[in-house]
């Protein structure tokens, strides 16, 4: 078997996120989603009723 020189092979695992920050992350961005939908849809109703 041959090996790359001046390489160290480490199994160290990869860190993962934790799930809660996963979770949070997906709240703040349905939570931007909604919000630029909702003033996306009250646009034409604000715009007819001169405010």
């Amino acid at each position: 078997m041959m090996r790359s020189a001046g390489r160290a092979e480490t199994t160290a695992p990869v860190p993962r996120v934790d799930v809660r920050y996963r979770i949070a992350a997906w709240l703040v961005i349905t939570q931007a989603i909604a919000m630029e939908l909702c003033a996306t849809l009250a646009l034409p109703l604000l715009l007819l009723s001169h405010v």
